[in-house]
Parts: structure tokens; C-alpha cells; sequence
């Protein structure tokens, strides 16, 4: 140790920068640190260069609040380099300071910080560090709650980068959010205005060129800045032409059976400068585009060998886009064709076999979810999109006791502070009836990321099997609260209610589902129940039949569609209907007990016995005590008067058993 201050008296300032750039090269963040803060004793070491350096290694060491509280000191005397204020404003994103990084991204500027925060749009145009500023300053205004100045800045990264993953999915699922977004855009429509570099002034992230396919660039820990006027020394201005490196550009309710939804690193090479003006890029399925050649026209006047690659690249892009944003608007089966006609390569990657296994949750197609699922996870175990949350809730339908104990085990050896993991333990031992413990693993989910809308959601929905109602409520409008779309939320809010009585707030709130996702067939006979307890008899029979046409939830829609039948002393009908379900869940005791009333409104008392009987056996074998007692009484009810004079209800349960 004693020979270190011998060595950096000996070095020259170059060199020592060399040694930090090379600390940060091999991820040695902190020995990267103890050097920066070093250096400033050399007088002619420029110090706005080593302040970078000095903050790069302390963000990528994790030490955000002490950047942050130094940077801000620093702050106050000086001005900082537009580098260094877009890493205090990640310091502050990662701290949820998401005042101070507006500050920091706007440079500090009063004026604009003020017209930024009274909506005005100009200030954009001055974010530090170009798309990626602009990427940063739209998460820090979602964290704040202004969900319409995010989606402007992040359809001003994708102005300057269509390549900015992270800012495509983000605005993709806030343009849903908007109540005057237009649901009859196509999704091909849509990525092709996001996400066509066609006509943009650059495709360029922060002034740094964006790799195309086939070029092998290593990056060097840092990502270059936007040209600044500033004196450099010799030595320093020779190695930064020797060493350039362009930037990285990293691509970032339950529902029970079928009753109770739920819901070696080498030398890098300079890359080829991009045309600033593209094509007009071909569609996901490979047909070019209106107004373009055809695909067997040679494009060689027009487009260099660059820019032909990166038209490949942006339509797989796009594809991939447009299978995203028909995600998001529940358009699954359209979502499904999309990534058919994807390369092979792409339709295998993590990202898109999730995507498809997402699909089939959706559509609740639960086998085909399933063993999506388990391919992907088996392939893609620390992907970091792979939906984990998803795949147990689709075994916990599933009922697969065997396989969901075996995903438990596995995520939390991978790793426990996913809160997928114990959301996947949450489900786990809710299968098990074991809602306590399921309980504080989806506490624990959201101790992880307060901001896991799912995890509340699953939360809310042992808070309701435990009758935990008002702490339920609290869950799901927390929920709401991080992702207003979030439709599983809005049917616990309107199952809550239901049980409650609270039939108008019900049906609001299962509006509100239906309204996000309208292709759920189990939301349309929910909203059904409530409108047929409310009186609309006609109106929940359009749903539940739409719903009974539907494979995924027959059994339910057939269900409810026989109770309305029934309240409208149509009981023949109702009988079919219900012979129909009965052979889709032959044990479900709801399903008995509605017979039974039908039976009994056709007259058939004996009959109506038996079921009333069956009913009661299935309810005991499920521990549902309502079931139990209303069967009972049901029972009492239909037992003819003489019967319930001359025997005991034993003996005539006895009777109707033979």
C-alpha cells in the first residue's frame, strides 16, 4: 500500500485516467472511485473529466445517495458538465428524488424547469445527454404522477432513437392510458409512427452513432457525451481520438376454477456513420411499405450498405413493437399472428416466447401458457421480462400442486430478492389454502417493488379469501394507483363490492375492466351478475351470451346465462343451459344448487332434492360454508310439508340420496 502514492506522484495525468477507464473496463468500481478522488491533485488534469470518471464509478457501484449529496454540494459553487448532471439525475431516479433529477436533466435551468412543470413542451428540446436525457426525464415524470409529460418525452426519445426499447414500451402502455388515445388505430399504425426513423433529424443516443447488426463494438463503461467547447490537454486530446467508442444502446385475477377470477473483451471498431435521412421501412410481415419500391427493386442509389442493415433491424423492431402494443390493448390473438411471421431467431428469443406465453394467459389458455411458460424459464431463467408472476397464476388454474411447488423452490434458489420469486410463493400456498402465508409473501413482493401492480393485485385477492375486505380495497386502489389499466385491480374492486351489496359501485368498477380489456369473457359475465341482480336482464344476457360462445370461461357464461334464464321463469332453458355447464365443471357445487332451483321451479321436487344433496356433498369436500348453508336451506325449503312434519331432514336427505 505504501507504494501507491510513490506511483501516482511518478504517473502522468493520462495515464492515470487510463487506469480508472480501465477499473471501470473490469467493473472495479470502487478502486475506479479511490483513484478519481486522487487525481485533482495533479494541476493539469482537467477536472470536469475526472468528475466524470469519479461519478460514473460511484453510480455503477451503487453508492447513489453519496453521488447525490456530493454532486449537489458541487452544484451549488460550480456548474457541472451536462454528463455529470444526466448522472445525478440517474443517482435521483434510483433514490426516487424525481424533483432533483428534473432539476438536474433540465441542467438547472430555472426558466425551463418552470414552463416544464406548467406543461409546456419547449423545454425538451435542452435535456442533457439528447434521447437518453429525455428517456430519463420521462420515468421521472411517471414517478411523479404527470403520466402525460412522460409520454412526451418518451415520443421525444424515440424521435431522436427509435431504438430506445424501454421508452417504446413505456409509451405504447401510457398512449392506452389517455382518454382521448383512438382504440381503432391499428397496431401497425401506431409502431409505424413511433417507431419509423424516417424524416428524424438523427438516429442517434446522446450524439453517439447507434451499432448496426454485424459490427462488433465494445464498449468501454461510459457512454460518450454530447460535444462540448472545452481545453484539453495534449495528451488527453490524443488518446480520446484513439480510444472512441460509441455508446451502449441495451434493449431493456386469480382466478379460481372457473367462479372467482383472478386476476473476452477485443478491440473496438469505429462504426459507419448513418444516414440522418431512412427509407421508408417494410412492414412486420415483410411487405414494403405504401409509397415504396418493391421488395425485389434494388435500393442500391438509394440506401448505403449501413443503413440497409439497419432497415432490416428496424422492421424486426417494429414487428416486434406492434406485437407488443396488441399486447397491451389485449388483442391477443392478433398479437400471436404477429409473432408468427417474426425470423426464427426472433420468435425464439426470451423476450417474444414470453410474449406469446403471455398471449395465452390472456386468452386463458392455460396448457398452451403453461408449457410456453416452462420452456421459456427453463431457457431463460434470469430473463428479465420472464414473467414468472404469470406462469404460477396460470398453474395455480391449472391446479398443478406438483409443478407450482417445483417453480417455488427454483425461483428463490435463483433468487429472493425477485419479487416474482415470492409472488410465485404467494401463489404457491395459496393453492395450498394457506392465505396467511401467501399473504406475507406478497407483502414481501411489494417490499421489493412497492410499484408491482400484480403483486397487490394477488395480495387483495387473499386479503379477500381471508374476508379482509378494507384492507383488500386498499390493495386494488393502490394497484390502480401504479397502472391504472391494470384490470385485475378493477374486478377485485368490483368483487369486493358485490359481496358487499354495493351493486352500482360494482358494476362501475367491472365497467372499468370490461373497458380495458374487452376481450375477457370472464369481466363480461362478472359485469353480467351485477347487471341481472340490478334489474337488466336483457343487458347481462347480451354479455353472458357473447361470453358463452367464448371456449375460455363457457362453464361460468353458461352458469350465469341459466340464473337469468331462471329469474325469468324460463326454467326449461335454464335446464340446458346448466346440463351444458354441469358437464364443463361436473364439481362445482354452484352449479348443483342452481339445478336444484330450476328442478324445483319445473315442479320436480325429488330431482331438486338429489342435487341440493350433491351440492352439500361437494361444498363439505371444499370447506365453503356459504355454499353449505344456502344448499341447506334450499333443502328445507324444497322438502314438501308433509315430509317435513313426518321425518327428520335426515332421513329425507336419506330418501333422496337412494
Amino acid at each position: 500500500m505504501a507504494a501507491l502514492p510513490s506511483l501516482l506522484l511518478d504517473a502522468d495525468a493520462s495515464q492515470s485516467c487510463r487506469w480508472i477507464e480501465n477499473f471501470l473496463h473490469h467493473h472495479l468500481f470502487h478502486e475506479a472511485a479511490f483513484l478519481a478522488e486522487r487525481l485533482p491533485a495533479f494541476p493539469e488534469v482537467e477536472d470536469g473529466r475526472v468528475l466524470e470518471l469519479w461519478a460514473e464509478a460511484l453510480l455503477s457501484a451503487g453508492e447513489h445517495s453519496r453521488l447525490r449529496h456530493q454532486l449537489q454540494g458541487l452544484h451549488c459553487s460550480r456548474s457541472l458538465s451536462p454528463r455529470v448532471q444526466y448522472l445525478l439525475a440517474l443517482a435521483c431516479i434510483r433514490l426516487e428524488h424525481y424533483d432533483e433529477a428534473e432539476v438536474a436533466l433540465l441542467a438547472g435551468n430555472i426558466d425551463l424547469l418552470e414552463k416544464w412543470r406548467n406543461g409546456q413542451l419547449q423545454p425538451l428540446e435542452h435535456v442533457v445527454e439528447g434521447a437518453a436525457g429525455a428517456y430519463q426525464l420521462g420515468r421521472a415524470a411517471e414517478g411523479m404522477g404527470r403520466k402525460h409529460l412522460a409520454l412526451e418525452c418518451y415520443a421525444e426519445c424515440l424521435k431522436q432513437c427509435p431504438y430506445m426499447w424501454g421508452a417504446f414500451e413505456r409509451f405504447s402502455w401510457l398512449s392506452l392510458c389517455r382518454q382521448d388515445s383512438r382504440p381503432g388505430q391499428s397496431c401497425r399504425d401506431f409502431v409505424d409512427a413511433a417507431l419509423n426513423p424516417s424524416n428524424k433529424a438523427s438516429t442517434t443516443l446522446s450524439g453517439a452513432c447507434v451499432a448496426v447488426p454485424g459490427e462488433d463494438i465494445v464498449a468501454r463503461g461510459w457512454t460518450p457525451r454530447t460535444p462540448r467547447k472545452r481545453r484539453r490537454s495534449r495528451s488527453f486530446e490524443k488518446r480520446q481520438k484513439q480510444n472512441k467508442d460509441p455508446g451502449n444502446v441495451t434493449s431493456p385475477s386469480k382466478m379460481r376454477a372457473i367462479f372467482s377470477p383472478r386476476k473476452g473483451p477485443g478491440s473496438p471498431s469505429a462504426p459507419k456513420a448513418l444516414p440522418t435521412k431512412l427509407p421508408q421501412l417494410p412492414l412486420a410481415d415483410g411487405s414494403p411499405s405504401p409509397g415504396t419500391k418493391a421488395a425485389g427493386c434494388s435500393t442500391s442509389d438509394q440506401v448505403s450498405s449501413a443503413s440497409a442493415k439497419e432497415v432490416m433491424a428496424v422492421s424486426v423492431l417494429k414487428g416486434v413493437g406492434e406485437a407488443l402494443h396488441a399486447v397491451h390493448r389485449f388483442h391477443c390473438q392478433d398479437a400471436l399472428e404477429i409473432l408468427s411471421k417474426l425470423p426464427s431467431h426472433e420468435r425464439d428469443s426470451a423476450f417474444c416466447q414470453d410474449l406469446a406465453a403471455r398471449c395465452n394467459f390472456e386468452l386463458q389458455n392455460y396448457r398452451d401458457a403453461a408449457i410456453l411458460y416452462k420452456r421459456c424459464s427453463s431457457l431463460h431463467k434470469f430473463h428479465s421480462s420472464l414473467g414468472l408472476e404469470c406462469y404460477s397464476t396460470t398453474l395455480w388454474h391449472l391446479g398443478d400442486r406438483l409443478e407450482l411447488g417445483l417453480l417455488s423452490r427454483e425461483v428463490l434458489e435463483w433468487s429472493r430478492l425477485r419479487p416474482q420469486a415470492w409472488c410465485v410463493a404467494g401463489n404457491c400456498l395459496s393453492l395450498e389454502k394457506d392465505h396467511e402465508q401467501a399473504v406475507r409473501c406478497f407483502e414481501r413482493a411489494i417490499q421489493l417493488n412497492p410499484k408491482h401492480a400484480y403483486a397487490r393485485t394477488l395480495l387483495g385477492h387473499e386479503l379477500v379469501a381471508l374476508e379482509k375486505y378494507d384492507k383488500a380495497i386498499q390493495q386494488y386502489r393502490s394497484a390502480i394507483d401504479v397502472d391504472p389499466r391494470h384490470y385485475g385491480a378493477w374486478w377485485g374492486l368490483g368483487r369486493v363490492c358485490q359481496c358487499q351489496e354495493d351493486l352500482v359501485q360494482a358494476k362501475y368498477n367491472f365497467l372499468r375492466a370490461v373497458e380495458i380489456n374487452g376481450s375477457n369473457q370472464v369481466l363480461r359475465t362478472s359485469l353480467g351478475m351485477v347487471l341481472q341482480a340490478l334489474g337488466e336482464p336483457q343487458r347481462a344476457l347480451q354479455l353472458v351470451n357473447r361470453a358463452a360462445e367464448s371456449s375460455h370461461c363457457r362453464a361460468l357464461a353458461l352458469f350465469q346465462k341459466a340464473c337469468i334464464l331462471s329469474s325469468q321463469k324460463q326454467h326449461l332453458k335454464a335446464a340446458d343451459e346448466l346440463v351444458q355447464a354441469k358437464r364443463l365443471a361436473p364439481r362445482e357445487p354452484c352449479i348443483h344448487v342452481q339445478m336444484g332451483r330450476v328442478q324445483l321451479g319445473l315442479g320436480n321436487v325429488r330431482e331438486a332434492l338429489q342435487h341440493f344433496t350433491h351440492a352439500m356433498d361437494l361444498c363439505a369436500a371444499s370447506g365453503d360454508r356459504q355454499l353449505i348453508a344456502a344448499a341447506e336451506e334450499e333443502l328445507r325449503n324444497a322438502m314438501p310439508d308433509e315430509a317435513r312434519s313426518a321425518r327428520s331432514l335426515t332421513s329425507a336427505l336419506s330418501d333422496a340420496g337412494e
